[in-house]
């Protein structure tokens, strides 16, 4: 249900709170070609009592920075 309305901002990232297995939570961004294509996702996965304060943000802004690099010649 949570990974449902989360796909409503999934632009930005996805989370699962034990959705799919017991004390699994995971949190994933997109990573966005300079033309708007999905180039890949970065991913943090953690076995833990709740998903850690700040890791969408971390996860979030890695798949920006990675973004942003291939916008200056990287490729993927």
């Amino acid at each position: 249900r949570k990974l449902r309305s989360d796909l409503r901002d999934w632009r930005r990232f996805v989370t699962d709170d034990q959705e799919a297995t017991e004390g699994i939570r995971w949190v994933a961004a997109p990573v966005w070609r300079p033309d708007g294509r999905c180039a890949a996702a970065v991913t943090a996965l953690v076995v833990a009592p709740t998903l850690p304060s700040g890791l969408k943000d971390l996860v979030v802004c890695a798949a920006q920075k990675i973004g942003r690099q291939l916008g200056v010649g990287g490729r993927l």
